[in-house]
């Protein structure tokens, strides 16, 4: 669904900023149709994202910013 659930416990750790989800959770968008092409293409465009942010510190595709400050 869209928007996600704000409430969801994992999204509200998060939110928190609970010690044990530090570092640990990675949000994507939602796949608007499924096929094994578009999961490789899911795949391969988020090793991308991860990459370049451990590797480099660049973020792509950030939208929330303001909130890593």
């Amino acid at each position: 669904n869209e928007p996600g659930d704000l409430d969801h416990p994992l999204l509200a750790a998060w939110r928190n900023r609970e010690p044990w989800i530090a570092n640990r959770l990675i949000v994507t968008p939602h796949a608007a149709f499924y096929s094994p092409a578009s999961m490789r293409d899911l795949r391969l465009k988020s090793i991308e994202v991860v990459h370049a942010y451990l590797a480099e510190g660049r973020l792509t595709n950030c939208v929330n910013s303001e909130y890593l400050k």
